[in-house]
């Protein structure tokens, strides 16, 4: 199926609006707790198959004042897994945002992203990434849509022990649909 990815987003997105709560979040201030997840599942191919898995999990630890400003930080780890080889993508680093009327809007900046291909190599570098969503009121917490785009950059390869120059960097970005939680303390 050619473009699934914006298919799959467009459709993640209006499910997530048709079901949930539409009344404005009431995301209190104070220390937010905010995981963000999403797994998908696809098989393709003719004769012979191949399935590829995505799975994503972000942490975010935080602290919303009461003008909005939130600041934190994240740790975000991308599970790919293409025809039984999985690809991970962990990430640590800070986030400073603003929060309104249920609107959210991030961005994180990594000082530690890697990029683990086999067990044995692993590419090293920094990376960023913009968050933007909408969180409906779901009782004591609040739930709802997170497109992210991310950009990572990465300057040194680890293979069996050895750390060398990535030259010219090796560079991985892209889009990610989430279904975001909010708990506030």
């Amino acid at each position: 199926m050619k473009n699934n990815k914006t298919l799959t987003a467009g459709i993640f997105f209006l499910l997530t609006l048709g079901f949930v709560n539409l009344a404005q979040a009431n995301i209190g201030s104070g220390v937010i707790f905010k995981p963000d997840l999403i797994y998908t599942t696809k098989t393709q191919g003719q004769g012979t198959t191949t399935t590829t898995t995505e799975q994503v999990l972000d942490l975010s630890l935080g602290f919303l004042g009461n003008n909005g400003l939130f600041y934190g930080v994240k740790y975000a780890n991308y599970t790919y897994s293409v025809g039984g080889t999985d690809i991970t993508l962990p990430k640590l680093g800070a986030g400073i945002g603003y929060v309104s009327g249920g609107w959210n809007f991030i961005f994180n900046y990594f000082i530690d992203a890697q990029y683990k291909v086999t067990s044995t190599s692993t590419y090293k570098g920094t990376g960023f990434e913009f968050d933007l969503g909408y969180a409906f009121n779901a009782g004591g917490w609040a739930v709802g849509p997170t497109l992210s785009y991310f950009s990572n950059t990465f300057t040194k390869l680890s293979s069996s022990g050895t750390e060398v120059d990535v030259s010219p960097n090796y560079t991985l970005t892209g889009i990610v649909p989430k279904i975001s939680l909010w708990f506030s303390f």
